[in-house]
């Protein structure tokens, strides 16, 4: 039986899509912000917008309220926990540091590009090497990309080859 809130509807999905304007297979969310990960500069996330439009992308900012805006040139979209999953796996695309979402969506079948600060912060390993989705055995697909601070436009590079 259906537990309230926790299986979503496909009707609850599509209505969630159509309201949002989030295009099934051509829709990219960025998640910029991560309470636990080093922030890569508000630029790297206005270019990689940009070029995800180029591509023909919608693009939203994952926001859950005033302290983490919408990176310029996109919209501020706020997923119900209910839906993360139904919702990611049909947008299509999810761009973002490594965080607590990226543990929930691991396994909804959309492309995943995940952002590492590189470094050795926990014990002798670096933060992918200790948090990597793909290691950690919650999926084998996801694109994790190290970034290293004052050389950030590497893994924008690295990232737009990737989409």
């Amino acid at each position: 039986p259906k537990e309230s809130g926790w299986f979503p509807s496909q009707e609850e999905v599509i209505s969630f899509m159509k309201e949002h304007n989030v295009v099934k297979g051509k829709t990219a969310i960025l998640s910029p912000y991560a309470n636990t990960i080093i922030d890569l500069p508000q630029t790297i996330w206005e270019e990689l917008a940009q070029m995800l439009k180029q591509k023909g992308y919608t693009v939203f900012t994952n926001s859950a309220g005033p302290n983490e805006p919408a990176v310029k040139g996109t919209k501020e979209l706020f997923i119900p926990f209910s839906l993360v999953k139904p919702v990611m796996k049909e947008a299509g695309l999810f761009i973002g540091l490594r965080s607590g979402l990226c543990d929930i969506i691991a396994d909804c079948g959309c492309k995943k590009i995940i952002f590492y600060p590189a470094g050795c912060i926990f014990g002798n390993c670096s933060t992918l090497q200790y948090f990597g989705l793909n290691r950690m055995g919650l999926c084998d697909d996801a694109v994790e990309l190290e970034y290293v601070a004052g050389k950030e436009y590497e893994v924008l590079e690295k990232a737009g080859k990737e989409v």
